[in-house]
């Protein structure tokens, strides 16, 4: 995800080169392409071991010449030969393995058919289990640079208790021998530059783009690294950028490379997404916000004056850089007795805790194209937020403008009127808000200039009004005019739609801002 990109394509080609791979390996014993096995071993923990040092070296093939830029198909194509080119050597020595072990001639021996079933089962067992001890032992416990190193040394091991068991001639233990120590040394020698490995080169094709650029200068260093299954890689970078004499320190914080926050440009958007929403809400005793990010929007509740915060987040990593590195931003928001923090999704927060209700639920989750985000951009999830919500409550959805088309948020909006009778569009702190409810958007008179006053803002009234792109008539003319698609959970439109303008170079932004403002 960090080298590749976190979309369903990204994904969806990595599973391809594995798949490939195991295909290959199968296929070339099936053509009597055979090794001994302490040379398979060993080769394997070679495509492992070159494999592994390739990861964050990977990102720079993203700043190639020849990258193709502006055409999603060329630009998916591309990730697909990087797949190949990390995967399928080491996916294919791997799958040798188990297809020369069913050709041993051990099986064709007289009563012998029982080791069949039992090779089979250790196999269904084995890929079970490793794919558990991955994902909650091993990555959690030492992250996934130490797992593949555990695995390059456990392959080089089995190597040699092969050859030890085969009794070889002397010259070819020796050769042997050597080749499994220069294994063993380059896997203890190398590292990965993480600030390289999360540089998120991937996710632009190398532009520097909503605050994600290539962090590999002088001035840039990496405070924050965190692996877990859930998440994937979260980081902070703090940069010093000189601006009119002066030099301006800016933290950012980027899951797998890609931008999700900052304590710099990206404040005003990260209290919009609380202030906006609370003009129309009739009470302040709850509130649930699905997605931490730095913090700052849940610090903006408690200064709204809600009584109680809930948070959703899913990310463990997302959690300790926000209390951490991002402290100065939310005041210790965490720290608040009225603040409760879920380790879990937000929208199985809702589905499993059906006691509490919210007057306000506010989303800012990773953007709108990572794979899974539509899970928070369906129809079924309104309905189960509209469940929740309590009388005279309202609903904000955080949707990009920039790197994505008028089709795109307009399914937004129109999923999200598929369930909300009133339904407005809003741009504010440069991002798109949506704000749901089921009462009229009429604000009480003077609610603006309390909400603006609790915040301590300078101006804050007047980009409020400002701030609203369509009514929810607006909205509606919007609808009958373009018939957006509706995204559902069995469709997720929005999570195949997106990711196609990643590669574009249009300004997006200002198109789609003048697009719906003219609504």
């Amino acid at each position: 995800g960090a080298v590749l990109g976190s979309s369903i394509y990204a994904f969806s080609s990595m599973l391809l080169m594995v798949l490939v791979g195991l295909l290959l390996g199968a296929w070339r014993v099936q053509r009597g392409a055979t090794m001994s096995s302490p040379f398979l071993l060993q080769c394997c923990a070679l495509a492992v071991l070159g494999q592994f040092r390739s990861w964050d070296l990977a990102q720079l093939t993203f700043l190639l010449p020849a990258v193709p830029s502006g055409s999603f198909f060329l630009a998916e194509s591309f990730k697909l030969l990087v797949a190949a080119l990390l995967i399928v050597p080491s996916a294919t020595l791997l799958g040798t393995i188990f297809p020369s072990l069913l050709r041993s001639p051990a099986l064709r021996a007289p009563g012998r058919s029982w080791l069949l079933g039992l090779m089979n089962t250790a196999n269904a067992v084995g890929c079970l289990s490793g794919a558990l001890l991955g994902l909650f032992v091993m990555i959690p416990l030492v992250g996934s640079e130490a797992s593949l190193k555990m695995i390059v040394v456990s392959l080089t091991a089995g190597s040699l208790l092969f050859l030890w068991r085969a009794r070889p001639r002397r010259p070819t233990a020796v050769a042997a021998l050597v080749l499994a120590s220069l294994t063993l040394f380059y896997t203890a020698r190398w590292r990965w530059d993480r600030s390289l490995l999360t540089c998120g080169l991937n996710v632009y094709f190398g532009r520097a783009e909503q605050g994600a650029p290539y962090q590999a200068h002088a001035s840039s260093h990496l405070l924050y690294f965190h692996e877990a299954a859930q998440g994937g890689i979260t980081t902070v970078v703090e940069s010093t950028v000189v601006q009119d004499g002066s030099s301006v320190t800016t933290r950012t914080l980027l899951t797998n490379g890609k931008f999700q926050g900052n304590d710099a440009d990206e404040a005003d958007a990260q209290l919009g997404f609380s202030l906006i929403p609370s003009q129309f809400v009739g009470r302040f005793d709850r509130a649930l916000l699905i997605g931490l990010g730095t913090g700052h929007s849940a610090f903006a509740l408690k200064q709204l004056g809600y009584r109680e915060v809930d948070i959703a987040e899913y990310a463990p990593g997302i959690v300790g850089a926000a209390a951490t590195y991002f402290a100065h931003l939310n005041h210790h928001v965490l720290l608040d007795p009225s603040v409760r923090l879920v380790l879990e999704d937000g929208r199985n927060l809702l589905l499993t805790d059906r006691t509490r209700t919210y007057d306000l639920i506010t989303t800012e989750i990773t953007s709108i194209w990572f794979a899974g985000a539509t899970n928070v951009y369906a129809r079924e999830f309104y309905e189960l937020a509209r469940q929740r919500m309590a009388p005279g409550a309202v609903l904000q959805q955080w949707v990009q403008v920039h790197h994505i088309g008028h089709d795109e948020i307009a399914s937004a909006i129109a999923t999200a009127r598929a369930v909300f009778p009133y339904v407005s569009f809003w741009y504010f702190g440069n991002q798109g808000m949506v704000v749901a409810s089921d009462h009229p958007q009429e604000p009480e008179v003077g609610r603006d200039t309390y909400l603006a006053s609790r915040l301590g803002g300078v101006g804050w009234r007047d980009r409020i009004l400002r701030a609203r792109l369509m009514s929810a008539e607006g909205v509606d003319a919007m609808i009958r005019e373009l018939k957006p698609a509706i995204n559902t959970d069995h469709n997720r439109w929005i999570e195949y739609a997106t990711p196609r303008y990643n590669v574009s170079s249009h300004d997006w932004r200002t198109d789609n801002l003048a697009f719906f403002a003219r609504r």
